[in-house]
């Protein structure tokens, strides 16, 4: 807490007001410690001294995260909310608006904005949906009053962000919806997934895998919108505030729905993380979750090679993740390696450029449609060959970069050169991760195997890797099974 509140001892917490430093008055609420004031009543106090028992009150903060404008229903009729986080130099805390007063407020607060908020009804914090540090939430109403800060000392006083960073080695150790803040590096990249909930809602969801410097790597599933709009990719560093652990599929994580992360965070773990990153130590990684890192996107999964997967007994419903080092040797043209998908739900749609498209999934209409990949190539080792499935997130940078809306133009446009296109990037070798399941289909059971991520050979990182395997096999010893010298040639 602020410390000099209701009498405590030490320095007391003298946080300036929105127009620089003011009087010291008496005691607030009961309180004999000193506090600042901008003036007369208006009281600026820290954040984690706040509490329903005061009447007349102000803090000052900066908006750290600021939600969607929301509608609900419930017995009362439809009504509009909006919320919003504060962080001073201590702590933070939700604000929330409803109907008349959300509407108000909404297009006055900014995140990143450094705000003095007055007067609003304080009530204990719902853990479940709130994951500040403020044991309280804040219920702006008719008598709220919001003023920015506009000194730029005032305002470099505040941090951008706080976190209460948690080691992923030490996520195993706590318990299902703990709230815990996290920092580490993308490893693995997930697609973007739209699907219906047992209750009956249309959710968006995206699996990333991140690792840090305590040599584990994690799950972590992205919700709604920011799930469409993450633009991370492997070797950036993640920051994300109440992550929720999960039990599922080992040990799991799931940011917040309002999607309270940061990319590329200015904080000095961050430069520590990519740092670590970067010499390689990722690649001694162990995954708390049974997807191996990233929904077995793009992590250290367990290295094979293609002959010990022809050995894999595979059961219906559970995927294997692993990665091995091969190379492509064909591409399976006998259809175009891509589908005409819609701009907004990227579902298929049907129609042609001159008539213009249309989708049944969202009832979009338009003249130009998008053209995602849905490639099948083979890849090859030393030991034996294998059909893979590679989608619009990873082929792209199997072809050079060139989006599949571009390829299909070179077809029309010049057949012999689409075909050299493709000759051109076979017998590159890369690092591939890929999630291998048994499905059924028509009563029959398949083996699917779906390229998730691809990365060039790193020989530096290949070496370190061989010394992992190494140094865990005393000399004389037998190696670790699926883990065999082999598989790094």
């Amino acid at each position: 807490g602020g410390g000099g509140y209701g009498g405590g001892g030490g320095q007391p917490y003298q946080q300036p007001d929105a127009g620089g430093f003011g009087g010291f008055g008496g005691g607030l609420g009961g309180g004999g410690g000193p506090i600042n004031r901008s003036s007369g009543m208006d009281v600026c106090m820290p954040i984690a001294d706040i509490n329903p028992y005061q009447n007349k009150w102000a803090i000052k903060g900066r908006v750290t995260k600021k939600g969607d404008k929301r509608t609900y229903n419930n017995a009362r009729g439809e009504g509009t909310l909006f919320s919003f986080t504060l962080l001073d130099s201590e702590c933070d805390i939700r604000i929330t608006a409803f109907n008349e007063v959300a509407l108000r407020l909404i297009d006055t607060i900014n995140q990143g904005d450094v705000i003095v908020v007055r007067n609003g009804q304080i009530k204990a914090a719902n853990p479940k949906f709130n994951n500040a540090r403020s044991k309280y939430e804040i219920t702006a109403n008719k008598d709220t009053e919001v003023t920015h800060v506009t000194d730029p000392d005032a305002q470099a006083a505040i941090p951008k962000q706080s976190y209460s960073l948690v080691a992923l080695g030490d996520v195993a150790r706590l318990e299902e919806n703990a709230a815990i803040d996290v920092m580490g590096v993308l490893t693995a990249i997930g697609e973007s997934t739209t699907f219906t909930s047992k209750a009956g809602k249309e959710l968006t969801k995206r699996v990333v895998g991140i690792a840090d410097d305590s040599a584990h790597l994690i799950d972590m599933t992205i919700w709604g919108e920011a799930a469409v709009a993450f633009a991370g990719q492997p070797g950036d560093v993640l920051a994300v505030k109440g992550a929720r652990v999960s039990n599922w599929n080992g040990k799991t994580l799931s940011s917040p729905f309002d999607g309270d992360f940061q990319l590329h965070p200015d904080h000095p773990r961050a430069v520590v993380l990519k740092a670590w990153y970067t010499s390689g130590g990722a690649a001694a990684c162990v995954s708390l979750s049974e997807g191996g890192g990233g929904g077995g996107g793009g992590g250290p999964a367990p290295r094979r090679t293609l002959s010990e997967m022809a050995n894999v007994h595979f059961a219906n419903g559970s995927p294997e993740h692993w990665s091995v080092r091969a190379t492509i040797n064909l591409f399976l043209k006998q259809r175009d390696p891509w589908y005409t998908s819609c701009p907004k739900c990227k579902k298929k749609v049907t129609g042609e450029d001159v008539q213009g498209w249309h989708c049944e999934s969202c009832t979009w209409n338009g003249e130009k449609c998008v053209r995602r990949y849905i490639a099948r190539f083979q890849v090859m080792d030393p030991f034996g060959q294998l059909w893979v499935d590679g989608f619009d997130d990873v082929v792209p940078q199997l072809l050079g970069g060139i989006s599949a809306d571009d390829l299909s133009a070179l077809k029309d446009q010049d057949e012999r050169q689409y075909e050299e296109h493709f000759s051109r990037h076979l017998f590159q070798q890369w690092v591939f991760n890929i999630r291998s399941k048994m499905e059924e289909w028509n009563g029959e059971s398949r083996l699917k195997h779906q390229l998730m991520s691809a990365k060039p050979v790193d020989f530096c990182e290949e070496a370190r890797a061989m010394l992992q395997v190494i140094s865990l096999h005393p000399e004389g010893g037998a190696p670790q099974q699926h883990q065999p010298q082999a598989a790094f040639f």
